[in-house]
């Protein structure tokens, strides 16, 4: 039996655009939103060590929402606990940047921030966040990808 070269290409025309549906959902986006992002890897400073997520006992979690709000859940094998705030969008430098401000100091639940604000540096492909505020003193660096 053969197929008509017309259905062929419906064909190809449909899995073409379930495969570029799924590579957006895995981008960020103002305009796809809530999302949720968790902890993808460590950099764990000036050596320059890639250490992945499952292979060290921390869990961070973000979930960002309409209106410009968002929660972050944190847990380590010492600390663990939940906060909220507010983010923006900002462009420094031709680089898009979440800045998160929260609704209460960071304290443990943060490797790289103890106040209450975090820069999350948006990859120009927009399919990972990058957290690196201290890796300037020998810090981690903090990966994420989206997960919803």
């Amino acid at each position: 039996m053969r197929i008509p070269l017309f259905f062929f290409l419906i064909f190809i025309a449909f899995s073409c655009n379930k495969e570029n549906d799924s590579e957006v959902l895995k981008k960020f986006s103002i305009d796809d939103l809530p999302q949720t992002w968790e902890l993808l890897s460590i950099n764990t400073g000036l050596s320059g060590e890639i250490v992945m997520a499952e292979e060290v006992s921390v869990s961070e979690i973000y979930v960002f929402n309409p209106e410009g709000k968002f929660s972050k859940t944190f847990k380590d094998d010492f600390t663990e606990g939940n906060l909220s705030g507010t983010y923006e969008l900002l462009t420094i430098e031709n680089s898009e940047y979440l800045v998160l401000t929260y609704e209460a100091e960071i304290g443990g639940l943060s490797y790289c921030a103890k106040d209450s604000k975090e820069h999350m540096r948006i990859s120009a492909d927009a399919v990972s966040l990058f957290n690196g505020r201290c890796q300037a003193f020998d810090g981690p660096g903090m990966s994420y990808q989206r997960t919803k």
